[in-house]
This record gives structure tokens, sequence and C-alpha cells, in this order.
């Protein structure tokens, strides 16, 4: 959860319904005051602008929905990342920013010991002053930043406060803006040039409020004042509705990439689905005219009666489509569609500065020549440095695994540095990528080994070595270190490393290896038991899967490993012919996971156990309850083109009359059903023609997601060139499984079966633990 969706939200949390004893709203004015501490927590003394609009680029890191910049302490040194937040007035900086530019670190609300009365609200707060901060030609004076990092009470249970980034929330600035997506930036002007921008803009306008930092208490304040919380100042917040008459309090939070509406409002949509527990709802908001429907999460908070308090929020999601402007002489936000979106890209430029960062901090090689009067140091590795370079080479849009090999083998040459398992686990999952199978499985069995060196002693004696060697001075540490009695403590982490190096065993068709290695080693570790799971599965040993995909689920972490053990029951049950069970897994794993493959096996199997006829109907009808599957939607495209040439098939086997002047009925009758299919199929094409054409929008923040749905929605559609050159062009920044299932489709549509089997491998070596990619192993 993102720092002001979390902020927003901490306050109202409480398990309550809707009509019961508990549903008590509360009047915040009459609770709450403004918090005393607001000033150190952004603050900005006035705004130079360099010309009468200043235009500020967005720009895209990794896939993060946030409104990014750069900027810095002068004019000439712009190289921070900077968040633009205009819902908030919250201003953050880094400890690192506030010591690169020589600026004093200043607290308030210091622990008072041994009374911590001041203290336990708001915690220690740590504060700099700045002179001038530069954002492009936008220049605020006389700055007071929040420096993240501070010791945090009261905030929320999270501590999201504990903020990493840079930041800049825009209500506290004196200028009116407009955040342009189909510019790929953000205008600034003047407080009153704002209607200006309105008038520019020609969209919806609202009236929106405001509210500042407030200290108060949610229901009786209890004798210590532990009830004491704090709701931070909030800007843009309007009136807007969820499908019915009554308007709610909306944030509109551009720092959240989803929207979310109180559970306590009776409005539910037909369309809807689950996130863990947590019900979406697809709504359409209406702000005087309708906005962009979207899932709506629907959390259970406890409701205010202030019309300031917001108690919905438009998230990315919506806000990422449209052009807006903020118009502080009047309080009025615009909305107008934009048509297009646009940002810059930021990896060349971080890629760049990290490399001379790198470059900065090579030492002087031990037995080089020091210059007169200085001494020779000893070589170091930069990790830090070199660390950022593999994240920046292997993450977000631009993945490229084979550049970061120099960069490990840096850190693997290292003599601490490679004692750490997390290490060899990257480095394995990048060999994995690459298709070497056989450095990957040695990376993993190193990390594994490194890892059970630590965790296979028991607590208490951990504890104790831990302390010992604590209190050993450098001597003894060396002595220690020779005598192989040194002990170097492992990240929990890698307590999934056994599984990997059964992932890869099970690639490499060692099913022999990978029950050794559950049989051994099965801990706490979902993938491990999953991994045997797929390896009994390929081998049609059911029961023996069905007990380790059970065992998997029993350790299950997080909604992906939900999803992929489930989809194992749902093969299992679909071989042992209980389609029923089968199908309504399948169908739970489908609303909790964007993956293409898994809806392809559903329409399968539905094929196999209900018809041609009930499949299609099926597919329909899924993707009516889910407009926003993209993968759902592929789907039913590629069961058109099956059922098309099974007809087609069909047509071909039945006999023509010998006068070959007339038809027999079964022939027009199989004609009929081959052109019926052809109109639906073109009808479905024509139908979803508009949502992939957003889909850029739509899976903005999973590129590789984005790609594959192109590369098959052209692929369905007939337009193999298309399919063509996006899937050349994919392949060039990504190793994503579905890229290559793309592909494997791409080569079967033009009768290339080896090539088509060649693909499925190899997406199969990537996913090896994914049940659906380990059927390619058989």
């Amino acid at each position: 959860m993102n720092i002001l969706t979390s902020l927003v939200l901490f306050g109202f949390q409480q398990e309550a319904l809707a009509g019961t004893p508990y549903y008590n709203p509360i009047a915040v004015m009459d609770n709450f005051q403004e918090w005393k501490h607001s000033d150190k927590m952004g603050t900005v003394g006035s705004v130079d602008l360099a010309d009468e609009t200043v235009d500020l680029p967005l720009y895209n890191v990794d896939v993060s929905p946030l409104l990014y910049t750069y900027g810095g302490a002068s004019a000439e040194k712009q190289e921070q990342i900077i968040a633009l937040m205009p819902e908030t007035s919250l201003i953050v900086v880094t400890e690192d920013f506030a010591k690169d530019n020589e600026l004093e670190i200043q607290t308030t609300n210091k622990r008072l010991i041994p009374v911590p009365d001041d203290f336990k609200t708001g915690g220690e707060i740590k504060y700099v002053e700045i002179p001038e901060l530069h954002v492009g030609k936008l220049v605020l004076k006389d700055v007071i930043a929040f420096v993240s990092g501070s010791e945090k009470s009261g905030f929320d249970s999270t501590g999201s406060l504990n903020y990493s980034e840079m930041a800049i929330g825009l209500a506290a600035l004196p200028v009116s803006y407009a955040v342009l997506e189909s510019e790929g930036l953000v205008r600034v002007t003047s407080e009153e040039n704002g209607a200006r921008l309105l008038a520019d803009l020609g969209g919806t306008n609202v009236p929106y409020q405001e509210t500042p930092w407030l200290i108060g208490t949610v229901g009786k304040k209890s004798l210590s004042g532990k009830d004491q919380t704090i709701l931070p100042a909030l800007s843009l917040i309007i009136p807007a509705s969820f499908g019915a008459e009554e308007t709610v309090s909306t944030l509109v939070n551009f720092s959240s990439s989803k929207s979310f509406l109180d559970k306590h409002h009776s409005v539910e949509s037909d369309v809807f689905g689950y996130a863990y527990d947590l019900r979406l709802d697809y709504l359409t908001p209406n702000i005087g005219a309708d906005l962009a429907s979207a899932y709506t999460t629907r959390p259970t908070l406890m409701d205010a009666d202030d019309p300031k308090v917001p108690m919905a929020g438009l998230g990315a999601n919506i806000l990422s489509q449209y052009d807006i402007v903020v118009d502080k002489s009047s309080n009025t936000i615009g909305f107008k569609k934009a048509d297009t979106q646009k940002r810059t890209d930021s990896f060349s430029i971080e890629l760049e500065r990290t490399k001379a960062e790198l470059e900065a901090t090579k030492i002087v090689e031990e037995g080089e020549e020091a210059e007169e009067g200085e001494e020779a140091e000893e070589a170091s590795t930069p990790v830090a440095e070199i660390n950022a370079m593999i994240s920046i080479l292997e993450n977000g849009q631009h993945q490229k695994y084979a550049a970061t090999i120099e960069y490990y083998d840096l850190l693997l040459a290292d003599a601490e540095e490679k004692t750490d398992c997390a290490l060899w686990m990257g480095y394995g999952s990048t060999q994995q990528k690459l298709g070497n199978l056989d450095k990957a499985t040695e990376a993993y069995k190193e990390s594994a080994r490194l890892y059970h060196s630590w965790w296979d002693i028991d607590l208490t004696t951990r504890m104790g070595i831990n302390k010992d060697q604590a209190d050993m001075d450098e001597e003894e540490t060396e002595e220690a270190k020779t005598a192989g009695g040194w002990y170097i403590s492992q990240p929990g982490s890698c307590y999934v490393a056994d599984g990997l190096v059964a992932s890869i065993d099970l690639a490499q068709g060692k099913n022999d290896a990978v029950e050794k290695n559950y049989r051994e080693n099965l801990d706490l570790d979902a993938g491990l038991a999953r991994t045997f799971g797929n390896s009994s599965l390929i081998q049609g040993n059911t029961e023996i899967a069905h007990e380790a995909y059970r065992q998997a689920i029993s350790l299950e972490n997080g909604r992906t490993e939900r999803s992929l053990n489930r989809l194992g029951l749902a093969l299992i049950y679909a071989d042992q012919g209980k389609w029923s069970q089968s199908d309504e897994l399948f169908q739970e794993v489908m609303v909790g996971s964007k993956d293409s493959l898994i809806p392809q096996l559903w329409a399968d199997n539905l094929r196999a156990n209900v018809g041609n006829e009930k499949t299609l109907e099926t597919l329909i009808a899924w993707n009516a309850a889910h407009p926003l599957d993209g993968e759902g939607k592929i789907a039913l495209l590629r069961e058109y083109q099956i059922q098309i040439f099974l007809a087609q098939e069909e047509l071909l086997m039945l006999p023509i009359t010998e006068e070959l002047q007339e038809e027999s009925p079964e022939l027009t009758a199989q004609k009929e059903v081959v052109a019926g299919l052809e109109k639906d199929a073109q009808k479905a094409q024509a139908d979803m023609k508009g949502y992939f054409a957003d889909v850029s929008r739509l899976y903005r923040f999973a590129p590789s997601q984005k790609a594959a749905l192109s590369i098959d929605y052209a692929l369905f559609s007939g337009d193999i060139a298309t399919a063509e050159a996006l899937l050349a062009d994919a392949l060039k920044t990504s190793t994503a499984k579905g890229l290559f299932l793309s592909q494997a489709n791409l080569y079967a549509q033009n009768g290339q079966v080896d090539k088509a089997e060649e693909a499925l491998k190899k997406a199969a070596h990537l996913a090896p633990s994914h049940a659906g990619y380990s059927l390619f192993l058989k």
C-alpha cells in the first residue's frame, strides 16, 4: 500500500457492517484539531517560475503509477528522481539527499525518557530546511521537508511514512498546474493563471476541498491517550458518485494505482472480483459526467460525517486516462479524456548515471603506485553501485540479463560477497532466464548450501553464535575464520533455494532428483512441494501429485502461489475426469492470475468436457463478467480459431454427391457452421478492438504481459505480419515465458510444429514450477 492510501485509510479501519450497532460515523471536526508539527511535514516559502508556464517532463520509472520528474538542490545538478503528488502537501527528502547537499537534519517531537507522552503520537520527526529546491525551471525557496526514515508512531500501523523516495506534494505550492498525460508532462503556472489552464483544457470542472494535518481521537480517549491518531493533509477531495445518486467525498489520488470506495456505501456491480478477501467492484465514477469504468477496491472503513474526509478515491487506473487541471485560484479541478499517453523513459538516464557512480568508486588497485604523499589502498568491491547496476538492467521495462553477468562476476569474485545465499539465488535466476540451466542449478545449489549452513542450526545455538562473534576482536575473528569456526548468517529469503534447485532438475527431466529433494528438504517452501507435484503430474502419478499440491497449499504465501497451487489441483481433477471440481478451481485461479496460459488450458479442458458450443458460451459469459481480463479475451479469440479449424476439417471429411451439382444436406449444414463461427469470430474481434487499442494503458505496469496480449490479439485476429513484428520487438527486451507461449501459437498457426514445440520448451524452462508450463516438459 502506498503512503497516501495507507495514511488516508489508517485512521478509520475497524471491522463493522453497515446497519449494525458498530457502524457509527464519526464527526472529525468535533474530535480533531490541527497538528502542531504539520509545518515540519512540508512547507514552501515562495515559488519562482522561469516563464509564465513551466513544463516538467514525466518519466516512466520501473512500473510505478507515480508522477516522476527530476530535480535537485541547484539548477545545475538535477539528478534526483522526485515524485510529484498533487493530493498532498507532504514534502519528503532522503537522508542521503540532505547529506549530499550539506543540509542540517533537525528533529522535533523527540522521545522523552522516561516520560514519552510528547513522543507517542507522530514519533520523532526529522526535517531539513532547504534554501532552494530546483525542479526543472521551477524553483522552490525556503522549503521545509520531512526526512524519510524518521521514527514513527501514530501515523499508521504499517509505518508507511518511512518513505524512501523524494516527493513534493503539489498542494504545498502556491501554483496552479495541469497533469497532461497526452503530452507526458506537468505544466505549472501561477495560481491566478489556473483559470486559463482550465479554459484551455475545456473539460468537466468540479470544485475540490482540502484538509490540514489533523490530530485527535476516534471514539473515547483512553487514559494513556493511545487512541490519538493523525490524519494527513489532503487536497483534491471532490464529490463523486459510483452508480448511485448519493455522492461521496472522493480523493483524486495520483499516488495510488487503484481506486477505492468504502464498503459501507450500498453500491455494488454485477461485475466484481476479489483480491485476497477484498472485494473489487467494476464501477463508473461520475463527477457530473461519467469517468472511465474501473475495478474499485472496497475496504471496510469507519465513515466520517465530514465531507472533507475521503471515503472513496480515484487512482491511476482511472486518472491516467485523463488530462487534469488544478486551478488553485478557484479550487477547481478539470478532467478531459486524453487520446494518448506519453512519458519519457528514465532507463537510459539511470543506467548512465549509475555507470558513472560505479566508475567514480573505483579505488587504486593494490600494488599500484599511489600518487606522491598518498598511501596505496586495497582494492574493494563497490557493492552498492554494482547492485544498483544489476537492478536497473534486470528490472522495469528493459530487461538486459546478459549485460548483468559481468557485474555478478565482480560480486562473486569478492570473498565476502560470495558467501551470500541471496546473491547466488539472483545469479541463478539470471542464468535461468538466459537459458543456461547448468549454471543456474549450480548457483541455486550453492545458495541452498549456504542457507542450510546457517538455518539448520537450532535457534538457541544461532543466538549464542551471534553473541560470541559480536564480542570477538579483530584478531579473534581472523583466528576463527582461519580455523573454520566462523559462521556466516544467511538471509531467511533463501528458504526457496531448494525449490529452485528442484525446478531446474524438473526442467532437465531429473524427476528422481526432484522427489529426493522434496523428501529430504521440504520445510517452508511451497515451491518445492509444487515442483514435485508438477513432476508427478507429468509422469501420470496423480495421487502423489495431489499430495504434493496439498502440501504446497498448506505452505503457500501470497496470491501467485495460491493460484499456481490450485492450478495444479485443477489439472489433476481434469486428468481424473472430475470436471466440476476442476472447472471451479480453474475459474478461481483465473480471477487471481494475469497469465495467458491458464485460460487457454481451461478452454482446452472445457472443449473436451462440455463440447464446442458450451465452451464458447462459457468463455463469452466469463468475458462479460470480467471486462478487464485481457487473457480471457485472448482465450476466446483462440477458441474461435480452433473451432473454425476443427469445423473446416470436418467439412473436408464429408462426401460430395456424384453429380457435383448439388451439395448434400450435411455439407450445406457444415458450411453454415463454418460461416457462423467465422462471423462470430469477426464480431468478437471487432468488439475487443477498443480494449486492445487501449492495452498499453491497461497493462502499463506489466510490460511483458502487454506485449504478449498485443501479439496474441494480432495473431488470433489473422494479422500474422503484425504479430511477428510485435514478437520480434518484444523479445529484444524480455524473456518472459508468456512471450514464448505467443511465439509457439504463432509457429503453430504457420504450421511450424517443431518450432512451436521448441518455443514451449523455452517457456517451460523459464517456469518449471508453474503447473501449466511444466506440461510442456512431457
